[in-house]
């Protein structure tokens, strides 16, 4: 149908607006037409598809066959009742599309505003995840650990100060690659860290003894028990920061 070569006949191809008999004689130049005379060549092929009215219109030509005809009209006709169909999705789309256009244009300052936010959120987050994979984030813990523990003395007094430095010993082993596994009780880690720090055996047996005690013990320890925990971290901390 959108071809420019015309339908095939018993006498050739015949081109709209042609006579049927070929007169090569009296016009020579008409010969190389169909391979880039002034009837166009492949790129004269229609890009759109064709209205029903067109293809009605294409059913009716001369010489062409009648089933091929039938099927033209069969698919104008389908395509007819398509564009019914889908007339009222399309204008409600459209006006959906003019009503998000004049929202767009009224919030626009609001708009602008949350998609920055959103964009210091996606940044945030990859500098998180970027700092969680390079242990940069649980190097400047153990350091804020330390200085608010050690150099201030910013902990908690009773049970929450003895688990306050038993998590910041945590810490630290987790910064030189030796984290606490959630299926492993403090006994067990004070055994695995035995075998990889023994020089700080007797040091991790203390911590692990007395955070037992405040966990487990209804009497809360008393502030020459956090100071000794606070001893024993400080110790720790240099043992491994050497």
């Amino acid at each position: 149908m959108s071809s420019s070569y015309g339908l095939p006949a018993a006498i050739g191809i015949v081109h709209e607006g042609e006579p049927e008999q070929g007169q090569q004689g009296s016009n020579p130049g008409t010969e190389g037409k169909g391979s880039g005379g002034s009837g166009g060549g492949m790129g004269s092929v229609r890009s759109q598809w064709p209205t029903p009215a067109e293809m009605r219109q294409a059913a009716q030509r001369r010489g062409m066959p009648h089933w091929q005809s039938a099927a033209i009209v069969t698919m104008a006709d389908v395509t007819e009742a398509l564009q019914q169909q889908l007339a009222p999705i399309r204008q409600a789309l459209a006006d959906w599309w003019e009503a998000f256009k004049k929202w767009l244009q009224k919030h626009f300052g609001q708009v602008i505003g949350t998609l920055l936010v959103l964009m210091l959120l996606a940044l945030a987050t990859g500098l998180s995840l970027l700092l969680r994979e390079a242990r940069a984030g649980i190097w400047l813990r153990t350091r804020f650990d330390y200085w608010r523990y050690v150099v201030f003395g910013r902990h908690e007094p009773g049970h929450e100060g003895v688990r306050q430095f038993y998590g910041a010993v945590e810490r630290l082993f987790a910064l030189h690659g030796e984290p606490r596994p959630e299926n492993r009780n403090t006994q067990e880690y004070l055994r695995r860290m035995g075998l990889v720090r023994p020089a700080l055996r007797l040091e991790l047996l203390a911590i692990t003894f007395q955070f037992e005690d405040s966990r487990y013990g209804a009497k809360p320890p008393d502030p020459e028990q956090i100071q000794a925990m606070r001893e024993r971290y400080r110790r720790v901390f240099r043992a491994l920061s050497e």
